[in-house]
């Protein structure tokens, strides 16, 4: 679920859209790993 996000530098990180905010996340096991919470206006490739 989600959108890769191979250019992020975190194998395996993802994105999903939650409201105006964006959660960037890893599945690790038993569940997932959330690394950041954005808001979605924010310019996302220089984070």
């Amino acid at each position: 679920m989600g959108e890769e996000r191979k250019g992020f530098g975190v194998l395996g990180c993802r994105s999903f859209a939650v409201g105006t905010y964006v959660v960037f996340y890893r599945a690790i096991e038993g569940g997932i790993q959330v690394a950041r919470v954005v808001h979605g206006s924010r310019d996302l490739d220089n984070l």
